[in-house]
């Protein structure tokens, strides 16, 4: 059975940019789409696309902001630069957790481990009703 989906419109909103929160900015203040935005008239999808501009087709790299292009365009939105450095500091500061996130990845991991064949043991002993190692003897070696 082949399945097919179809569309006839295409509903193209406009949204606000904003401050963000996302730390993978590589330097300076996020920027993000806001919740507000701007709703434009359905168009055919032929419509739309015999009619969208091909030439401003850009690549992931094309989209990026650099710096001064993310605080110009939040300073004309209406951002103080109070705003733009508590934004920015808010950046760095989770981009140093991350980075101690991802530095302490293995040692967690190996945490994991050793906490589970303490359980493991437990369970393994705590059934063989030995009186030489009961589970109260496994608390306090582990």
């Amino acid at each position: 059975m082949k399945r097919e989906v179809s569309f006839s419109e295409v509903q193209v909103r406009g949204y606000e940019q904003t401050i963000g929160d996302n730390p993978s900015v590589s330097y300076g203040t996020p920027i993000s789409l806001d919740w507000k935005y701007e709703e434009r008239e359905p168009l055919s999808l032929d419509d739309y696309e015999t009619k969208r501009p091909t030439a401003q087709r850009r690549d992931m790299r094309g989209m990026m902001l650099n710096y001064y292009q993310r605080n110009e365009l939040l300073s004309r939105n209406g951002f103080s630069e109070k705003e733009l450095q508590a934004a920015k500091k808010q950046a760095e500061k989770l981009q140093r957790q991350r980075g101690l996130t991802k530095l302490l990845l293995p040692v967690i991991k190996l945490e994991d481990m050793a906490e589970s064949a303490v359980r493991k043991t437990k369970r393994a002993l705590g059934g063989m009703k030995s009186r030489s190692l009961s589970t109260g003897c496994l608390d306090q070696l582990f």
